[in-house]
């Protein structure tokens, strides 16, 4: 009797051990995530052509500085002050800016007789391109250096019923003589028959310079 109830008991125990060995605990869905994402799926990454690099568009004023001898060009997204242009006053003495322009030499024509001067913008610090009509065998005055102590570009001429006054005792120059000697840093003032004109070729009634 005692043999048969022990045997049962050892059936029982081993059936038990039997089903706790083959019954697994499920997986945590936390760890499923966690293994999710140590999963690494190679994707092919389309090759990309390089792209153009943006440039600023920077547009010339028409003006020019001078400084140190250096001619530089100013641009539009510099001009932070106004511009106030000899033939945009008028009466008064505003013919003092009309009739007389000083600026440097910058380029000649010799087929047209056209000379192009570099000239100042009154009262400014800022320069512009002028075309000034010669004739054929222009003469040119000899300006002094300086006068009375004062460089002559410093020095500003006055208009007179129509007239300028300039230093006595000038000499003068064929300008074709000078020419092959004159540069960019070549100090003229010219004195004209008539209002200044931006657009084309101004007549001149005398034509100053240091002569080389």
């Amino acid at each position: 009797m005692h043999t048969s109830k022990f045997t049962i008991l050892i059936a029982l125990l081993t059936t038990a051990l039997l089903i706790c060995g083959c019954a697994q605990p499920a997986a945590s869905p936390d760890i499923v995530e966690e293994a999710a994402k140590e999963i690494v799926v190679p994707t092919e990454i389309p090759t990309q052509e390089p792209q153009p690099t943006a440039t600023e568009t920077r547009i010339e004023s028409g003006f020019f500085t001078y400084i140190g001898n250096v001619w530089a060009t100013v641009y539009e997204d510099e001009m932070t002050f106004p511009v106030f242009l000899p033939e945009e006053m008028m009466g008064g003495d505003m013919e003092n800016f009309q009739l007389v322009q000083y600026g440097f030499f910058s380029d000649y024509d010799t087929a047209n007789l056209v000379l192009t001067i570099r000239a100042k913008v009154e009262p400014g610090e800022l320069y512009r391109t002028l075309e000034f009509q010669l004739e054929e065998g222009q003469k040119i005055s000899c300006l002094p250096e300086t006068l009375s102590d004062t460089p002559i570009s410093d020095v500003r001429f006055m208009v007179s019923n129509g007239k300028v006054k300039f230093p006595n005792g000038m000499s003068q120059a064929a300008f074709s003589d000078i020419l092959p000697a004159l540069t960019d840093s070549s100090y003229m003032v010219v004195e004209l028959a008539e209002m200044v004109q931006a657009e084309t070729p101004n007549i001149i009634t005398m034509h100053a310079s240091i002569c080389p």
